[in-house]
């Protein structure tokens, strides 16, 4: 028997993510951010330089992209990615800094930057959940 789905990939995200432990404000980030199947905009190159390139000018919303995207990557992943543990850090450094950029009033940013590796194992497992044959 077959079922006819109508949900989008937003709506099956906020679904299988309400189980996250995070806040309310951060899993609505994180809905919005897996919600897209291309994910945020790409960094092309290098994570280090980008990185290094963003220390330089210093703007909230490079920050945010770059934690974005490795965020993103790395919880699409089924697999730890090569360097796994240098990207989390970039990203948390980068959560970090987008923190301290809004004075400390979006606190979703300090949480994903000290929780992000047990966020991306999270989200890992809800995936890896997904992908499991189910029975209709």
């Amino acid at each position: 028997m077959y079922m006819l789905m109508s949900h989008t990939l937003g709506d099956l995200i906020q679904k299988e993510f309400l189980n996250l432990s995070v806040t309310h404000p951060c899993r609505d980030y994180l809905i919005s951010l897996f919600s897209s199947p291309e994910g945020p905009a790409q960094v092309k190159g290098s994570i280090l330089l980008e990185w290094h390139d963003i220390r330089s000018s210093g703007s909230f919303s490079t920050y945010q992209r770059l934690g974005d995207w490795i965020t993103w990557r790395a919880g699409m992943s089924h697999i730890p990615l090569e360097f796994e543990d240098l990207h989390l850090q970039v990203a948390s450094m980068s959560y970090k800094h987008c923190h301290h950029l809004l004075s400390g009033q979006w606190q979703l940013y300090k949480e994903l930057s000290d929780n992000l590796p047990e966020i991306i194992g999270e989200i890992r497992y809800v995936f890896k959940a997904l992908a499991q044959p189910h029975q209709v």
